[in-house]
């Protein structure tokens, strides 16, 4: 049996002293980038196809993919424990998960573990995805229970932006450190990115419940500006694509397969990104002092507040709590099961061409073209613009508050995500396909970021993680139905079609490996936005 109080004392270890609510959210970007390796799955998608490597058909590699996105959106177990356990315990040990798992199907990839099966593989992307899990509900919950709810939308789109960044951000600095290599990639994320989060993870802090939800007691104005962050968001999503497609599109000879860029620009590159990097540690000090001494007496000031104070802010806070809804009854409402079906359809279609995106890319390559360099930049596009997806989308649900509520938001992506499925039915070349992924993951974004600030403002924040999670399992659950069992089939039963001479028994060619599949997508985010509608029309009371 598990020990609470053996956590709680070495909890207590850490808080010599308290960071700011502005050095934790610099933190919880930095984990989110080191956690957001599940979009990063069509780069090492290809390994597992591979004759050379393990050589699994489409269905098999769906397979592998829908269980690091069940793994992804099953975080209602990680946000139990956050409930028990709390904000450091949760994150550290889904670091470590991470590795550990990324680490083994690194070694079934190489060959070290002999004839590793699908299921072997499946497990360890589990594993590692669900490790990602854990440390973005901790990051999340916190967020939410740190910054008062005028500005839930902001800090919770700029904590899920930079988890759908995570994916482009990786590969431009493995890139820019070393020669492409799928296997390689993995070792790279098993061994550093896990190192790094347990060192950023030492400056997470919990505020007082007297302090969550009111700016009054730190050296700030009373409504901050969240312009530094956005104008560092703009940054990030104009220099990491644009380094991406100068470094694959202009320095790699694509038509005759050689994909190895000068080192000179992918150096030069990674410096700037670095440089870009570091303004994330230095924002935080825009906002006052970053620490906060655990001993009140020696403070003299406003910093915390006097008794009196702190008693009515914890009694506001408490009421605030008492309005909230457990996961065992959130599950009994009607209003919880429109949101999940609509976040299960709208996210099943949108990991449908995020899981695939090689594969999609290769059938319109054809047998002879190397692809490579088209693949990562559609990874990338695919990573950036779920970050813009999910930063834009969190900002403009509070600016817009008085006049859109936050269902509207998932009736606009729900819409996007349609015509682009629509567009991609009715045929496409890889000049539209760049178009219509770069749609795909701003809808898919936008929907992530939507979805933790919606459970918030519908059951409240005292039992968020738990309620989120449940919500977030959706994603996985449209992951195995329509990225899985449904994309899988259809192009299986395409190879055959297309290649009866025998040759590439793995690989589908053709318009025709996808259509069927995203006339499908089509469908279902049409029925999504029919049950955000009426999402929209119960909630309406609410805002």
């Amino acid at each position: 049996m598990i020990n609470i109080d053996f956590f709680k004392k070495l909890n207590v270890l850490f808080d010599w002293f308290q960071f700011s609510r502005w050095v934790n959210l610099a933190a919880f970007c930095f984990i989110s980038i080191f956690c957001g390796t599940g979009y990063a799955f069509g780069i090492i998608s290809g390994c597992l196809k591979d004759e050379a490597g393990l050589g699994f058909s489409q269905s098999q590699v769906n397979i592998v993919a829908s269980s690091g996105n069940l793994g992804l959106y099953l975080s209602v177990i990680g946000g139990l424990f956050y409930q028990r356990f709390g904000l450091r315990w949760t994150a550290s040990i889904g670091c470590l998960m991470n590795g550990f798992g990324m680490f083994f199907m690194y070694l079934c990839a190489n060959g070290t573990i002999p004839n590793a099966t699908v299921w072997l593989v499946s497990f360890f992307n589990f594993i590692s995805q669900h490790g990602c899990c854990w440390g973005t509900t901790a990051c999340i919950s916190a967020a939410v229970q740190s910054f008062p709810d005028s500005d839930r939308g902001k800090v919770v789109g700029l904590v899920k932006g930079f988890f759908g960044l995570g994916s482009c951000y990786q590969t431009a600095i493995y890139t820019g450190l070393f020669s492409p290599s799928e296997i390689d990639f993995m070792l790279f994320y098993a061994i550093l990115l896990p190192i790094l989060s347990i060192l950023v993870i030492v400056f997470f802090s919990v505020l007082p419940n007297s302090m969550r939800n009111t700016y009054k007691y730190d050296f700030i104005p009373l409504n901050p500006s969240f312009t530094p962050w956005a104008i560092l968001c703009v940054a990030f999503a104009f220099y990491l694509p644009l380094s991406v497609i100068i470094q694959n599109l202009v320095f790699c000879a694509d038509d005759i397969g050689d994909c190895s860029p000068s080192p000179l620009p992918r150096y030069l590159f990674l410096i700037g990104l670095l440089i870009l990097t570091s303004v994330i540690c230095f924002l935080p000090s825009l906002y006052g002092p970053m620490t906060i001494p655990i001993d009140r007496q020696l403070i003299t000031g406003e910093l915390f507040p006097s008794q009196q104070e702190q008693t009515e802010d914890e009694e506001k806070e408490e009421k605030s709590d008492n309005n909230s809804i457990p996961i065992t009854q959130t599950i009994k409402t009607f209003t919880f099961w429109l949101l999940f079906l609509s976040a299960t359809l709208i996210a099943g279609c949108g990991l449908v061409v995020i899981n695939n995106i090689t594969q999609i890319t290769q059938s319109l390559s054809g047998p002879n073209t190397s692809y490579l360099s088209k693949k990562t930049v559609m990874v990338s596009l695919i990573g950036v613009f779920n970050f813009v997806g999910r930063v834009l989308c969190g900002m403009l649900s509070d600016v817009l508050s008085p006049y859109f509520s936050r269902p509207c938001f998932i009736i606009f992506w729900g819409i996007v995500m349609c015509i682009t499925h629509i567009v991609l039915y009715f045929g496409y070349n890889i000049n539209t396909l760049y178009f219509c992924v770069s749609l795909i993951g701003l809808s898919t974004g936008g929907l992530f970021a939507t979805n933790p600030a919606l459970v918030a403002d519908l059951f409240g924040r005292k039992y968020f993680s738990s309620n989120f999670g449940a919500v977030d399992f959706g994603g996985a659950i449209g992951s195995i139905g329509l990225a899985t069992l449904v994309t899988g089939s259809i192009y299986d039963s395409q190879i055959s079609n297309n290649n009866s001479d025998g040759s590439d028994r793995n690989v589908c060619y053709g318009l025709n490996c996808f259509s069927e599949t995203f006339g499908i997508c089509s469908i279902c985010s049409g029925i999504a936005i029919f049950l955000s509608i009426i999402l929209w029309l119960r909630t309406r009371h609410i805002y």
